[in-house]
């Protein structure tokens, strides 16, 4: 199923600017903004089949091991790195 969503992108604009801070009155300050509506086409019939593995995953008794990445740069690496900090 193709959906269309609309994201409200705000961009705080700070650069080739003066400055922030009100000249006049220093206790005040300004910030510019930029704002742009983007639509994007998606497609979210993965979405029902996602949910339901991904509440059978955390209702198993056994923690699944971590992915390749996960293990080389990410969350297990950190836990790993962590327990053998502990360990010392």
């Amino acid at each position: 199923m193709s959906n269309t969503a609309y994201f409200l992108y705000v961009d705080g604009l700070a650069l080739d600017f003066g400055g922030m801070l009100d000249e006049e009155d220093t206790d005040a300050a300004w910030m510019k903004f930029e704002a742009k509506i983007m639509t994007y086409e998606g497609n979210d019939s993965w979405v029902e089949d996602a949910l339901y593995r991904a509440k059978e995953l955390v209702q198993q008794e056994e923690m699944p091991e971590h992915g390749y990445w996960c293990k080389k740069n990410g969350f297990g690496k950190y836990l790993e790195d962590l327990d053998t900090i502990l360990q010392r």
